[in-house]
């Protein structure tokens, strides 16, 4: 007994060590001012900068092994019918998953905007424009910071759609392109699909935390009028690019409207809304 308790707090040690290796590696990669040791991150998260972050090596491993699983069905077509049984599955799942998504993008919009409208409330901007740093990279530090409370959630609703959206996209596709196209058309539809659904597990939330430092950034009273602004907006946007799907469309514009333009389109919106912020702030 003595032994093993002895051993115990060596053991919790050496995984503590592990994590916060494995998370100051991950931070490494990314921008400086989306990283937690970033001051500004790391003033609005707290105590919530000890989050469980997705393993990207294992989502990656996930979607190559499905991926190989979609190009084996043109030498064998009989793998589709050990796969089809998995969509009910995927459908019975995906809409939890979603309801999980929406609240996370939601709270991260209005986290933004609150913090950001806070600096304004606060007449604190001085502090921030004397920073060793541009305005715009602080403002993207605090959307930065809102997608990170919700990484946790975010890392569900990303190993949902590593492992539930091959199914449905085989189906999707399959249906509508399937004879027109042929299979390799659909095979790289089904993969392009996989990667773009993954990727928007985050790309989203940041556009959502940027366009809420935006309005921020020209709104003071935020849990109303900037509030339901944002949550708006988010609405919007997830229903024009969801309504691009419905014209008829060739193969290679479908793949463009379902697995291009939901990765471009975030990325382009949070880099326009942060340095709108910045140019409203620098000017308010």
């Amino acid at each position: 007994m003595n032994c093993r308790a002895r051993r115990a707090p060596a053991e919790e040690t050496a995984i503590i060590r592990l994590i916060t290796t494995r998370q100051a590696a991950i931070d490494r990669g990314l921008p400086e001012w989306a990283r937690r040791a970033n001051p500004v991150v790391r003033r609005h998260l707290g105590a919530y900068w000890k989050v469980v972050v997705p393993d990207a090596r294992q989502i990656g491993r996930w979607l190559l092994i499905q991926s190989g699983l979609a190009l084996l069905t043109l030498p064998f077509p009989w793998l589709l019918t050990l796969i089809m049984p998995v969509v009910t599955v995927s459908l019975l799942l995906l809409p939890a998953a979603f309801a999980i998504y929406a609240r996370n993008v939601a709270l991260a919009a209005l986290f933004a905007a609150e913090w950001t409208a806070q600096e304004r409330r606060n007449q604190t901007l001085d502090v921030l424009r004397a920073a060793p740093r541009p305005l715009w990279s602080a403002l993207a530090s605090k959307a930065a910071a809102a997608v990170w409370r919700q990484v946790e959630d975010l890392n569900v609703v990303l190993i949902a759609a590593a492992l539930l959206t091959l199914p449905v996209l085989i189906v999707e596709y399959g249906v509508l392109y399937g004879t027109e196209a042929g299979g390799w058309h659909t095979v790289i539809g089904v993969i392009a699909g996989m990667f773009a659904s993954c990727a928007r597990v985050f790309l989203e939330p940041i556009m959502a935390a940027a366009v809420g430092v935006l309005l921020g950034a020209v709104t003071l009273s935020i849990r109303r009028s900037a509030g339901m602004m944002t949550v708006g907006l988010m609405a919007s946007y997830f229903t024009l690019i969801n309504l691009a799907r419905l014209p008829p469309l060739d193969f290679w514009g479908r793949v463009a409207v379902e697995s291009v333009l939901p990765v471009i389109v975030p990325a382009v919106i949070a880099f326009g809304a942060v340095r709108g912020a910045a140019w409203a702030l620098e000017r308010a």
